[in-house]
């Protein structure tokens, strides 16, 4: 018996004006002659068709049409669309996966489901497609693009679709419409292997034509000629003929006298070359070379010595200079506080906010050279109160800070145009970002954002741009999990995120954050901090109807862990070394002498090397040591 596997099948077709009416036909037709391949039903196949230029539109879902003439009806009605409009890729995507892969549209959750992207060219938003395309692909399984027309042949038109498509396999490029004809039966297996696999009539030829290379190879005796030919002819059917012929050259045996001094003799056999050593005498100028040698052991052994005692040297020198570095020295800190003005708090509630900016602010040193400060508030819209051109003494950010106690607290909570407030007219060079400086952003807010997706793409671009960014969560709104949810996909990380139900406990904090904000920050207790204390009762009445009974009861639990673990580790090895050779010296021990000199030069030259290069790293850590001391 057969398995059929249901698939859930989209085509998202572009209708912007970068092909003709005529091609746009042709595409469509490409369209119904894939679906007409297809088992459509309810159990089986089920097709959605989306169009997209400046905007998408669904032009039936994988609900609406559940038989296939209907179906092949409803896709040629599509022919006579006007083709206009901008190439807004990434609005298509996120229709799909909000529209189409969908419950209520008809996907089926036992059902394979993949997506065909029919285009013309690189959409207008490169990175934002690439985003859409990552969320769409955990809902659809298989994502195929199809960039098709004449602007195929630009490379630049090109370079988004690794980024949609789920796989390279899965992207074919088109230029000439007409050849889409070619395509119809590889695409139609892809999307189901189920499918009528039948050849598509009157699809125009693709060919390419390939000459004969010869190649003449020259030897010491005569010339041979090896010819390849390699054909190829593609249609709609592919067939590949290869025929490859050549002539292998014969090679002799031939002997040949090396310029040695010792008058090696080899031989090559079949492009092999053996070496063996001819009979000789040991000369006397080789008897001194080989004492020279002995007495580079001394020389090894100083070097050795030397390099260890300068590294030793080095250490101490580091570690002195590390001890001695001036610890008052402060890094450079570009630090933006974004703070939530809806009306989920009380007036009362959001001075003790301000006051808890107040009191972070306090301990930092402020200037030119050590850290800055901007503060943007948000609600409907974002607001720069001051940015870290403004203000660079301390006492007039302080008195900054304090004067927002009096805003006006009303909105709702768009967090994501906060977060691109914050990246497009803050951490930039034009409001005093500095390149040279570590930057963070402390987001103070009571719930989650009105826009949780829009808000992760706003935290994804602006984490390109500051390293480090903190949530605080505060209210009585953190008691309620669902308005953490967004909170991991705003902060850089979840260490950086604090959920502070009671406002008054922000007291607690202030210390943790001003050291995370600047680690040089001043670090003294904060007064009048109320006590956090939790309170647990329990009350149990048990009644009877006739007296009342005491009994006792007894508890035991008995809590016995063991791990037992067993960690061996065998290791065998094992290295063979044949070496022979024939020789007929009268001393036997030369050729192991030799071996030994060459040793103990190698390890003479890596041992002045070792110094040298212990000296050059040691005179540069120092430099530099000494040079930001």
């Amino acid at each position: 018996m057969q398995f059929i596997l249901s698939t859930d099948i989209t085509f998202l077709v572009d209708t912007t004006g970068d092909v003709t009416q005529d091609e746009f036909k042709q595409v469509i037709d490409f369209i119904y002659n894939i679906t007409n391949r297809l088992a459509i039903g309810p159990d089986d196949n089920r097709v959605a068709l989306v169009t997209f230029n400046t905007i998408p539109t669904t032009q039936f879902d994988l609900n609406d049409i559940s038989d296939k003439v209907s179906l092949l009806n409803a896709i040629i009605s599509t022919k006579n669309f006007n083709l206009t409009g901008t190439r807004e890729t990434h609005k298509a995507l996120s229709h799909i996966g909000d529209n189409i892969y969908v419950s209520s549209s008809g996907m089926r959750t036992d059902a394979q489901s993949s997506l065909l992207l029919i285009t013309y060219g690189q959409s207008q938003s490169p990175t934002q497609t690439q985003f859409a395309a990552y969320f769409l692909k955990s809902t659809v399984q298989a994502i195929y693009v199809i960039g098709v027309g004449s602007l195929m042949y630009h490379p630049t038109e090109r370079t988004d679709f690794p980024n949609i498509a789920s796989s390279i396999e899965n992207i074919f490029y088109i230029e000439e419409v007409s050849n889409l004809c070619n395509y119809i039966l590889s695409i139609t297996i892809k999307l189901d292997l189920n499918a009528t696999q039948s050849e598509v009539d009157s699809c125009s030829p693709i060919t390419t034509t390939w000459t004969t290379i010869s190649t003449t190879i020259p030897t010491t005796t005569e010339m041979k000629t090896t010819e390849f030919t390699y054909s190829t002819e593609l249609t709609h059917s592919t067939s590949t003929e290869l025929t490859y012929s050549t002539e292998s050259l014969s090679q002799e045996k031939t002997s040949l006298k090396l310029d040695t001094d010792n008058g090696t003799t080899a031989s090559r056999l079949n492009g092999c070359v053996v070496c063996y050593l001819a009979t000789t005498e040991l000369t006397s100028t080789e008897k001194i070379v080989s004492k020279i040698n002995k007495g580079l052991h001394a020389g090894i052994m100083i070097g050795i010595l030397l390099s260890c005692l300068l590294n030793l040297v080095l250490i101490a020198l580091v570690l002195y200079l590390l001890c001695n570095r001036k610890s008052t020295r402060s890094a450079k800190n570009d630090i933006s506080f974004l703070v939530d003005t809806t009306d989920d708090v009380s007036q009362d509630e959001f001075y003790q906010i301000i006051d808890f900016i107040y009191n972070i602010t306090s301990r930092l040193i402020i200037g030119p050279n050590d850290s800055m400060v901007a503060l943007v508030t948000f609600n409907t819209s974002p607001k720069t109160q001051f940015d870290f051109n403004d203000i660079s003494d301390k006492s007039s950010l302080l008195d900054a800070i304090m004067s927002i106690k009096n805003n006006s607290l009303t909105g709702t909570r768009e967090t994501h145009l906060a977060l691109n407030h914050i990246g497009d007219n803050i951490y930039v060079s034009s409001q005093g970002m500095r390149t040279d400086a570590q930057s963070s952003m402390l987001l103070i807010t009571y719930g989650k954002s009105q826009s949780p997706t829009q808000t992760q793409f706003g935290a994804i671009f602006l984490s390109s741009t500051v390293q480090a960014i903190y949530v605080i969560g505060v209210g009585s709104l953190m008691y309620d999990p669902t308005e953490r949810t967004d909170f991991p996909n705003i902060a850089s990380s979840t260490e950086n995120i604090f959920y502070i139900e009671e406002i008054p406990y922000l007291c607690h904090y202030i210390l943790n954050i001003t050291i995370k904000l600047d680690s040089n920050a001043t670090r003294s207790e904060v007064d009048g901090c109320p006590e956090i204390t939790t309170t647990s009762t329990t009350t149990t009445t048990i009644s009877t109807t006739t007296e009342m009974e005491t009994t006792e009861v007894t508890y035991s639990t008995e809590l016995t862990y063991s791990t037992e673990l067993t960690y061996s580790t065998e290791l065998t090895y094992s290295t063979e070394s044949t070496y022979s050779t024939e020789s007929t010296y009268s001393t036997e021990s030369l050729s192991k002498e030799q071996t030994s000199d060459r040793a103990i030069i190698v390890l003479s030259v890596i041992s002045v090397m070792l110094v040298l290069v212990t000296i050059i790293v040691g005179i540069t850590v120092i430099y530099h040591l000494l040079k930001y001391r």
